[in-house]
């Protein structure tokens, strides 16, 4: 008698049952607890917008910054029609570049389609 007492279940099976999702949501929700801690610190720290940004960062930068309607960079002393000289060259190459690969592609679709027939 004495070893059948021993063996006896101490939790009922919907204690039993309560019991593990307890556990199932405790492993759940920690982690997501947690990642929602890192982005709210995160969202704390946030710099503020560009466009606030440079009005208080524009009177330290003005070496490296114009901060007169120009957008972009360019080095001192680099002429300025050398500059778009080379993105015009680079934007009809891409453009031409872009041309290839399509026809590439309606190429290899059309290939597609003809091998499923």
């Amino acid at each position: 008698m004495e070893d059948e007492e021993c063996f006896q279940p101490v939790l009922s099976s919907q204690e039993e049952d309560n019991f593990q999702q307890l556990n199932t949501v405790s492993v759940v929700s920690i982690p997501l607890l947690l990642g929602v801690e890192r982005v709210m610190k995160l969202n704390r720290l946030r710099p503020p917008p560009d466009v606030t940004r440079d009005e208080w960062l524009s009177p330290f930068t003005q070496d490296s910054y114009s901060g007169m309607g120009e957008i972009g960079y360019r080095q001192k002393g680099r002429n300025l029609e050398e500059l778009l000289e080379k993105q015009a060259d680079m934007i009809r190459y891409l453009k031409d570049h872009n041309v290839k690969l399509s026809h590439r592609i309606m190429l290899l679709a059309s290939q597609h389609r003809a091998t499923e027939t």
